[in-house]
């Protein structure tokens, strides 16, 4: 029979940091920064199993994405990294919020395909 594998807190880690990347930083839940050694904010902390997506308005994931956004219309005024950390969060977000139903309607249709 074969050994089941330890969980450890590196092992919750690398869950959650795949988790961030297959899905978007807002599908992740309090316990989720807690793994990754960071600490969860405002709702979070009171909602560990809830996803942030699950604890946000509609208009709080829309100034969320519209920041994202509107900051990558000036890329030159970026600093160094900072556009690509954007578009990533653009290209996990859309599509997790859009499978889970909480997509605002202006990012329906929205070419993330442009963001590569």
């Amino acid at each position: 029979m074969e050994k089941a594998q330890e969980i450890t807190p590196s092992n919750k880690r690398t869950v959650a940091q795949e988790k961030a990347r297959a899905h978007g930083s807002l599908s992740l839940t309090g316990q989720d920064h807690l793994d990754m050694g960071s600490s969860p904010w405002g709702k979070m902390k009171e909602n560990l199993d809830i996803p942030e997506y699950a604890l946000m308005t509609d208009s709080e994931i829309e100034a969320e994405l519209d920041s994202a956004a509107t900051t990558l219309l000036t890329p030159e005024l970026l600093p160094s990294g900072m556009e690509r950390v954007l578009k990533e969060f653009l290209f996990r977000n859309i599509p997790m919020l859009e499978s889970v139903g909480r997509l605002p309607e202006k990012y329906k249709g929205y070419d993330i395909s442009t963001l590569g």
